[in-house]
């Protein structure tokens, strides 16, 4: 089911973006009511977009890099649940499953409106949930209103990242929307995040070559700046916004967290001087603060050495420097930012890796310049839309 683009020149797989649509949607609603039907809906779709992409049309080819990174958290996964305990079988086929639901949206020709219908379903949800119950209100079962900036990260990310790589009109409004949104969170280090991302996007809005991104965009992106460097003047001059909560622990306490830092601290002795635990990945049952923090080391790159030690920590850090290098070498300043998003967002929450939903960004952002970082642009627009007709 394909259908012609005019502006990008892209024929998008409209079943393919409906399945991955309905995912989205599920797995944000599970993630509000944890009801059983919709949790396991949310995951049927997830396989039922995985089969869709192997079996429908064309020649179903896996990239030698993905195969790799596949083989290699099995084997380190495995001798972890054998020899460390942290890791488990189900958490290693969820990677699995992860890293096959990314190849599909990276060489299926997704459109990018599903995930920018799917970032403002979530956003909206939430101020829904905050209007009703008040701003105060724990908008998720089980997770904390600091995960609102993690949770909103996913199709902001795969909106940006799928949007540059089809030459689609570079948008504004979706940043600063994110950005609001983790203000309303309240969670410091989503603060920083959103910020960052947020001025990132706005400079490329700004001095983005492209006809499509339009002056509208780049007037918003402007005059977006322009609020922001008032707002520190101000802030600056008077000190008005350090009575807001938001900006009160930055003023007490700037980006210490002691909670975590007793976490981080406990994990990183138990490898001193333990070669077997460096290699492996250091138990948590022998960490009575891991323990009472429920096993969270509120750092997804120390989960991965968690979870699968050394050689997989320093193969996938090796990936990211490579993607960053990539990044600024062709100027894709936008996949730049999605990926500090994630990385900066990961370094203080257990937010990707082992049977946890940023796995799927964090495989799919790895893997996003694997076939169109030698390509100029032109030609990767053509890739992208013959790849399945073959």
């Amino acid at each position: 089911m394909l259908k012609k683009n005019t502006l990008t020149e892209t024929k998008y797989d409209w079943f393919a973006s409906v399945l991955v649509l309905l995912y989205l949607v599920l797995a944000e609603l599970s993630r509000h009511f944890p009801i059983a039907f919709v949790r396991y809906s949310g995951r049927a779709f997830m396989y039922l977009s995985v089969f869709y992409d192997i079996f429908a049309g064309g020649r179903y080819r896996i990239p030698k890099k993905m195969v790799f990174c596949a083989a290699l958290c099995l084997v380190t996964g495995v001798l972890n649940c054998f020899i460390v305990g942290n890791q488990d079988m189900s958490s290693l086929l969820y990677m699995l499953l992860c890293l096959l639901f990314a190849h599909m949206l990276l060489f299926r020709s997704i459109h990018p409106s599903v995930f920018l219908a799917a970032f403002y379903f979530y956003a909206a949800l939430v101020l829904f949930l905050f209007l009703r119950d008040g701003l105060y209100t724990q908008v998720y079962a089980n997770s904390s209103n600091n995960f609102i900036s993690v949770y909103l990260s996913f199709p902001i990310i795969l909106y940006y990242i799928t949007a540059d790589r089809q030459g689609a009109p570079l948008r504004a409004i979706p940043a600063i929307c994110y950005w609001i949104m983790t203000l309303l969170g309240r969670g410091r280090g989503g603060i920083v995040c959103g910020s960052v991302f947020l001025l990132i996007i706005l400079l490329s809005a700004i001095f983005s070559g492209r006809k499509s991104t339009g002056r509208v965009n780049k007037f918003l992106a402007a005059m977006a700046v322009l609020s922001a460097i008032i707002l520190i003047a101000a802030t600056i001059a008077y000190g008005k916004l350090s009575t807001w909560e938001p900006f009160r622990k930055f003023a007490k306490l700037g980006m210490s967290n002691n909670g975590r830092s007793a976490v981080w601290n406990e994990y990183l002795y138990s490898l001193s001087g333990n070669p077997s635990n460096i290699i492996f990945g250091s138990s948590f049952a022998d960490m009575s603060v891991v323990i009472m923090y429920l096993e969270n080391l509120h750092n997804s790159f120390l989960n991965i050495h968690a979870f699968n030690g050394i050689v997989m920590l320093g193969y996938l850090l090796g990936m990211l420097i490579w993607d960053t290098v990539l990044g600024f070498r062709h100027k894709r300043f936008v996949f730049i930012a999605c990926l500090l998003l994630l990385s900066m967002r990961g370094f203080t929450d257990f937010v990707f890796w082992g049977g946890v939903p940023g796995t799927l960004i964090f495989f799919t952002l790895l893997f996003n310049p694997l076939l169109f970082e030698l390509e100029p642009r032109p030609e990767r627009r053509r890739r992208n839309t013959q790849s399945y007709e073959q």
